[in-house]
């Protein structure tokens, strides 16, 4: 009875594989098996995770978890969506005010009767106060990326 001395597996050429079983030093039998070759992947579109459909420029990839795949996007389609522009807040107090939605931290601008206002105080997640108080007939507006 022989023993067997092990077994090899190659790769001969891209897509065939060889199995050779030695025993004894001899060849007792060989397998050639074809497999297909993986798809070459140079590109968004060859990838099976990604569904890519009229490409232009400016636009990103955005994961769409029902779909379970990425998607390409204006950007500008999806900052719109975050995108708060002249809003009006709540006011709270005579220095405290709150926005609509929790904001990402520093992404909020504050404007005070239509100036820039550089001295708040942001106050996570959805307020900011003034170091001083506003009166009634002042205009305060805010923009802002909202938080998800």
């Amino acid at each position: 009875m022989s023993e067997e001395l092990g077994t090899i597996t190659a790769q001969l050429v891209e897509k065939d594989l060889i199995h050779v079983t030695f025993i004894e030093k001899e060849i007792i039998s060989a397998e050639i098996t074809t497999v297909g070759l993986v798809p070459d992947r140079r590109n968004l579109v060859s990838l099976m995770d990604v569904d890519v459909v009229d490409l232009s420029d400016l636009q990103i990839l955005v994961y769409n978890a029902d779909t379970e795949k990425w998607e390409n996007e204006y950007l500008s389609d999806i900052i719109k969506e975050y995108q708060i522009i002249g809003q009006t807040p709540t006011k709270l107090s005579a220095t405290t005010f709150q926005t609509a939605n929790n904001y990402i931290s520093g992404s909020i601008q504050v404007m005070l009767n239509g100036i820039v206002e550089k001295y708040i105080t942001k106050i996570p997640n959805n307020k900011f106060s003034f170091p001083y108080n506003t009166v009634t007939d002042d205009i305060v507006t805010v923009n802002y990326i909202k938080k998800v």
